[in-house]
């Protein structure tokens, strides 16, 4: 991850580039508009990542009554959560790697 983070400013850089050479104006293919969308898409994927490593599902549990004498004991409704992704940023990592 740290040289992905590393490279970006040079790859910014890389895109803007065109943009300082040709000027800046409509229909010009200056690097603007392709580091907008690169950013937008970049911000995107981290949301997505976020949302899917903390994302939980909910099982429903519901234990059984005791009965004690008189007295009822128990009966609640409970919730296992269960992680979506459960080996968290790991698969992230593996990407990263392969």
């Amino acid at each position: 991850m740290a040289g992905i983070l590393a490279r970006m400013p040079q790859a910014g850089a890389e895109l803007l580039q065109p943009a300082f050479e040709e000027g800046v104006g409509l229909g010009t293919d200056s690097g603007i508009e392709k580091l907008l969308l690169l950013s937008l898409i970049f911000v995107a994927v981290v949301f997505w990542v976020i949302m899917i490593t903390q994302g939980q599902r909910r099982i429903p549990i519901q234990s059984a009554k005791h009965v004690r004498g008189r007295r009822v004991h128990g009966g609640q409704r409970q919730s296992l959560p269960l992680r979506v992704n459960q080996a968290g940023v790991m698969p992230i990592i593996f990407a990263r790697v392969c």
